[in-house]
């Protein structure tokens, strides 16, 4: 089976996952604005993106490296390092944590209440363990090629998540927080149990210094640029909270999670694969990245643009049955502005072929500016009390221009890489 026939047969087992996923996600969306308040929404909003920034620390980006391994040996390697780099980054969060309830600082810094952070510590602590995990068993589901399992996986979340959802209605803002910990929680633990349980090794510090001076593009580079995206989403979200209310920012959630479902459900499993196919046989096949993603171009756009199409002319007689009458603002700007989903979709599908040619510094110094210059403006026009739905198109058509920019700029260099 050749390298385009194999991604094929994996992108065909993720999709059927994830389309169940999409599916369960809407129902899901649809409990939440129905028997969650927005504030409810905006507070799970905060938890999640912050939770999500520091899972980014937990293990360094360490396991993208057991997905690049050669062989057997360096996998588990690139394993037991990431497992005690996620135990050291486990004991110094809960120190960090401890110390901001003895000093009163805690979430306030966020803009949360002190007294929700302390109902939620122990929560936003146990997903940071989680998220360490899932990062880890997630990588060995790829390496080893088990895109079946790593699909089930993701369905068992959400549909765990949709039903912990219903069963903690009368828990409010700790109910959704509580359903998205538990749901993380069933998704590691079938994917620790399809891996065969296997005992959980620790290296010595030796071998994760070695480890981490192997990787060290993952580090420099990779980390920097993921937190990069995770702060300017954090800082977003929590600027809208602040200078617009919980109602504007529950608009953002809903209609950032339905402009990022193409990226979500079709974009991330072609990207999974193309890491796990592309670091095979990239040293043995020049020129088979940028041939592959021509080619993914030149299938995907045509069907992109019949799916925008369907949601220009759904939407509006779809949605309403999930959102109701306060959420018109959100149903006219997906109808709108679909067309917009084109370069977030393919920016996720793109952002991987860097870390495979293990060549990351020049995406990450082209990245990262643009995050700068882009959310300061829109954290000015929010302070300067400018128009909220004129400050939404403004931030996703900069987003779209900006990430067609990149996905151009990846493309060529990957071409220029591979033919020197």
């Amino acid at each position: 089976m050749d390298f385009r026939e194999t991604i094929i047969k994996y992108f065909i087992q993720l999709s059927i996952g994830n389309v169940i996923v999409l599916v369960t996600n809407m129902v899901s969306l649809f409990v939440m604005v129905t028997y969650y308040s927005k504030a409810s929404i905006a507070t799970y909003t905060l938890f999640a993106s912050l939770s999500f920034l520091f899972g980014l620390f937990s293990t360094l980006k360490l396991p993208i490296a057991i997905v690049r391994a050669e062989n057997k040996n360096e996998q588990q390697e690139w394993t037991s390092s990431s497992f005690s780099i996620l135990l050291i980054s486990i004991i110094g969060l809960m120190m960090l944590l401890f110390i901001s309830i003895f000093t009163g600082f805690g979430w306030q810094l966020f803009i949360i209440d002190s007294k929700v952070y302390f109902e939620l510590l122990f929560l936003f602590l146990f997903l940071f363990m989680i998220n360490g995990s899932l990062q880890i068993f997630t990588a060995n589901l790829q390496k080893t090629e088990k895109f079946g399992s790593l699909s089930s996986s993701r369905v068992i979340r959400a549909v765990s998540y949709l039903i912990f959802l219903i069963l903690f209605t009368q828990f409010s803002t700790n109910g959704i927080i509580l359903a998205f910990v538990l749901s993380f929680f069933g998704q590691a633990t079938f994917q620790w149990l399809k891996l065969g349980a296997n005992k959980i090794n620790f290296a010595s510090l030796s071998l994760v210094q070695q480890s981490l001076k192997s990787n060290k593009d993952l580090c420099l580079f990779s980390l920097p640029t993921s937190v990069s995206l995770s702060l300017y989403e954090n800082i977003t979200v929590q600027s809208i909270q602040f200078f617009a209310g919980p109602q504007y920012l529950a608009f953002y959630t809903v209609i950032d999670r339905l402009f990022k479902l193409p990226a979500v459900i079709f974009g991330a499993p072609i990207s999974e694969i193309l890491l796990k196919k592309g670091s095979d046989l990239y040293q043995n096949n020049k020129g088979v990245l940028t041939e592959t993603s021509i080619l993914l171009i030149k299938k995907i756009v045509p069907v992109f643009l019949v799916f925008i199409g369907l949601v220009y002319f759904f939407a509006p007689i779809i949605l309403p049955y999930f959102l109701n009458a306060s959420w018109v603002f959100v149903i006219d700007f997906i109808k709108n502005y679909s067309f917009w989903m084109i370069p977030f979709f393919f920016i996720s599908l793109y952002r991987v072929l860097p870390v495979i040619l293990k060549n990351q510094a020049w995406y990450f110094k082209v990245d990262f500016p643009f995050h700068i210059i882009i959310l300061s403006l829109l954290v000015y026009l929010l302070y300067t009390d400018y128009n909220i739905e004129q400050w939404f198109k403004l931030k996703f058509v900069l987003e779209a221009l900006v990430f067609s920019y990149l996905v151009i700029f990846v493309l060529y260099k990957t071409k220029k890489y591979e033919d020197d």
